[in-house]
C-alpha cells in the first residue's frame, strides 16, 4: 500500500524537524533551574569578566574593540596629562619670565639687599606655576581613566550576562561603584602628591645640583675662563650641548652675572633664579609626570582588578534570583521553540500510532493496493507524501472523488454519508492524524486552529 511508504517517511521528516528544533533550543543560553546552577552561572559570568579585564589592562588581549584596550588607552591618557601640564608651564629661561621674576625680586627690597634672594620667592613661583596645572590635569587623567575602565567593564558584563538583563544591570552598577571608589582614592592621592610638592621645594636628586654645575661650566666657557675641574659636580646632568641651557641664554646671563649688563647685582641674582627654577622644574616634572599616572593606573586598573570578583560576589544571595530572568528576545525564542516541539511531538506520536495500526491492517502479500491520488488525475500540483497518502486513502472509497490535499473533517463526514461503507474508529483516528500532519506540512499560520477543529470533530465522531 501507498501508506507503507508515506507514513514512515512523514514520521522521519517530523523527527528531523523535531531534532532541528531541539538543536536550536540547546543553542540558546542555558536557563539555570536550580540554586546551584544559578550560583555556577553567576560565578562563571564574574570570573570571565575578571579574566577578560585582566587581559585588557595587561595588553594580553589586543583583538577587542579599540576603546576596550585599557592598557593602550591609559598610556594615551598619561601622555595627554603631561602635555596639558607642559602647555601651561612657562619657559623660565625666556625674556618674559626674566621680567616677571625681576618684578617679584624687586618687591623684596626694603628687607633684603640686592645681592640676597628671599627664599619665599622661589617657593611662591613654583606654587603659582605648577599647582593649578598639575591639579587640574591630574583630576582629568583620573576621570578619563575611570571612564575608560567603566566602558570596558560594561562591555564585558553585557557580553557575559547578555541573557539576564537584570543581573547585567546590577553587576554593572556594582562594577561602576568599585571604579568610583578607586577613582576617588586615586584623585585624593594625586591631590596630596601635588600639595606635598607645593609645601616646600625639596630634592635629594643630585641631578638638580648637576644641572646648576652645568650652567656654571657653560658660564665659564662663555667668559673664556673654563676650568678643567668644572665638570666634577655634574653627576646625573644632561650633556652640555646647548639643549638644556641654550647658548643665547648663557651669553646673556654671563653679561648680567659678570656685572656688565644693566641692573647690577639684582639682575645677576634674577638670572641665577631663572637657572634654579629651570633646573628644579626638570626634577619636579620627572617626579610627578611618572608618579601621578603610576598611582592612577595602579588604583583604577590593577588594584581594582584584584578587588573585582569579591566586590561583584559580595552579596551573592541577592544576585541569584536575577538569573531566573532571561533576555526578552531569548525568552521569546525559547517559548516559540518549545511550542513548535510540542506540536511536532504530538503529530509524530499520532502518525507513529497510525502507522502501527495500519501495520496490523495491512493486506496479505499479493493483495491489490489502492492507487495514489496522482495516478487518478485529481491532484492540484501539491506533491507532498501526505497529500499522496490522503488522496490514495479517499480514492479507495468508490463514491469518493480523488483529492489533492488533506480534506477537512467536515468534508470527510459528507463523504461518509455518501459511502455505503461505515468508517471504523480506527479510520476516523487515521483521518484525524492525516489532518494534523497536513496542517503541519502546509506551514499555514492557522495550522493549530485546524488541528483543534479536527480534534473536536474526531472526539464527537467517536
Amino acid at each position: 500500500r501507498h501508506l507503507d511508504a508515506t507514513l514512515p517517511r512523514l514520521c522521519s521528516e517530523l523527527r528531523g524537524e523535531a531534532g532541528r528544533a531541539e538543536a536550536a533550543l540547546e543553542a540558546l543560553p542555558t536557563a539555570a533551574a536550580t540554586v546551584e546552577q544559578r550560583r555556577w552561572r553567576l560565578h562563571q559570568v564574574v570570573q570571565e569578566c575578571n579574566h577578560s579585564f585582566g587581559e585588557l589592562i595587561t595588553a594580553s588581549d589586543t583583538s577587542s574593540r579599540h576603546e576596550l584596550h585599557v592598557a593602550a588607552r591609559s598610556h594615551e591618557l598619561c601622555v595627554a596629562f603631561v602635555q596639558r601640564v607642559c602647555e601651561r608651564i612657562p619657559n623660565f629661561l625666556s625674556d618674559e619670565a626674566l621680567a616677571d621674576l625681576a618684578a617679584q625680586v624687586g618687591e623684596t627690597r626694603g628687607v633684603y639687599l640686592p645681592n640676597f634672594l628671599n627664599g619665599a620667592v622661589f617657593r611662591r613661583v613654583i606654587k603659582q606655576t605648577f599647582e593649578e596645572p598639575l591639579q587640574q590635569a591630574a583630576s582629568q587623567l583620573v576621570e578619563e581613566l575611570s571612564s575608560t575602565v567603566k566602558t570596558a567593564l560594561s562591555a564585558l558584563l553585557a557580553t557575559g550576562a547578555a541573557a539576564h538583563p537584570s543581573l547585567r544591570d546590577q553587576l554593572d552598577a556594582l562594577a561602576a561603584a568599585l571604579v568610583d571608589k578607586e577613582r576617588d582614592a586615586a584623585a585624593a592621592l594625586a591631590r596630596e602628591k601635588v600639595e606635598a610638592e607645593m609645601c616646600a621645594p625639596f630634592t635629594i636628586n643630585r641631578e638638580y645640583e648637576g644641572l646648576l654645575a652645568q650652567f656654571e661650566e657653560a658660564l665659564a666657557a662663555a667668559d673664556g675662563t673654563r676650568e678643567a675641574a668644572s665638570g666634577a659636580g655634574r653627576q646625573g646632568a644632561p650633556p652640555t650641548d646647548g639643549r638644556f641651557f641654550p647658548a643665547e641664554f648663557v651669553r646673556a646671563a654671563a653679561e648680567d652675572i659678570k656685572g656688565r649688563g644693566k641692573g647690577g647685582a639684582e639682575r645677576a641674582m634674577t638670572r641665577r633664579l631663572q637657572v634654579s627654577l629651570h633646573a628644579y622644574q626638570h626634577v619636579l616634572q620627572a617626579r610627578l609626570f611618572d608618579s601621578i599616572p603610576i598611582d592612577a593606573r595602579h588604583r583604577i586598573m590593577f588594584r581594582l582588578q584584584r578587588q573585582l570578583m569579591p566586590a561583584l560576589l559580595h552579596d551573592e544571595a541577592a544576585l541569584l534570583p536575577l538569573l531566573e530572568e532571561e533576555e526578552p528576545d531569548v525568552a521569546a525564542q525559547r517559548a516559540a521553540v518549545h511550542a513548535k516541539l510540542a506540536v511536532l511531538r504530538q503529530a509524530l506520536q499520532k502518525l507513529e500510532k497510525a502507522a502501527g495500526e495500519d501495520e496490523d491492517r495491512r493486506p496479505a502479500h499479493g493483495a491489490a493496493t489502492p492507487p495514489s491520488s496522482s495516478s487518478r488525475g485529481g491532484g492540484s500540483g501539491v506533491s507532498s507524501p501526505l497529500t499522496e497518502y490522503v488522496g490514495a486513502r479517499y480514492a479507495a472509497t468508490p463514491s469518493t472523488p480523488a483529492h489533492s490535499g488533506a480534506p477537512s473533517f467536515g468534508a470527510r463526514r459528507l463523504k461518509k454519508k455518501a459511502s455505503p461503507r461505515r468508517l471504523s474508529p480506527n479510520d476516523i483516528m487515521v483521518d484525524h492524524v492525516a489532518g494534523v500532519a497536513a496542517a503541519l506540512w502546509s506551514g499555514d499560520d492557522k495550522a493549530e486552529d485546524q488541528i483543534a477543529s479536527n480534534r473536536q470533530s474526531f472526539s464527537s465522531s467517536l
